[in-house]
């Protein structure tokens, strides 16, 4: 399960519980979890994690459900160890080292390595806009994101 998709389902529970009355019991046994982001994107992912933090403190969820946690490879790999579950989205050469880690122990890893996403621009389309949209697609997050963008495939029309 993806970040995106335990937020989504912790904000559905959380409202669920917030109509039962029960919310003290649910925080009380919530998990936090750790954000670690990369040292070549250190501003935006801690930007990102306070977005979280708002979306979620807006449903009453704790204050430090979720935390952001900086720093080079060694943190990561510091990290590996001490969590209940790893959930990577990056490289394979570090997707496999977090792997090797994990074996020790154990713990439960989800992987998003190396996507190569394709942006397909087809000759009915309106240029100026798809060219944001392209642009947007390629660099959001710093080129930190699995889905960015690395491939384009202009209908011959356009490209010309």
């Amino acid at each position: 399960m993806t970040l995106r998709q335990k937020i989504v389902q912790l904000e559905v529970e959380l409202r669920r519980e917030r109509h039962e009355g029960d919310l003290k019991e649910k925080y009380r046994l919530a998990r936090v979890m750790e954000h670690k982001v990369s040292e070549h994107a250190s501003w935006s992912g801690c930007f990102y994690v306070r977005i979280l933090q708002t979306a979620l403190a807006a449903v009453g969820a704790p204050k430090n459900l979720v935390e952001v946690i900086t720093g080079f490879a060694e943190t990561g790999e510091a990290l590996v160890s001490l969590l209940d579950k790893i959930i990577f989205v990056g490289s394979p050469s570090v997707g496999r080292m977090i792997m090797r880690k994990a074996v020790d122990t154990l713990i439960p890893v989800t992987l998003e390595l190396g996507g190569k996403d394709a942006f397909v621009v087809c000759e009915d389309v309106d240029v100026a806009h798809v060219a944001q949209v392209a642009v947007r697609a390629a660099l959001q997050s710093s080129v930190q994101n699995c889905a960015g963008t690395k491939r384009f495939y202009v209908h011959k029309d356009i490209y010309a």
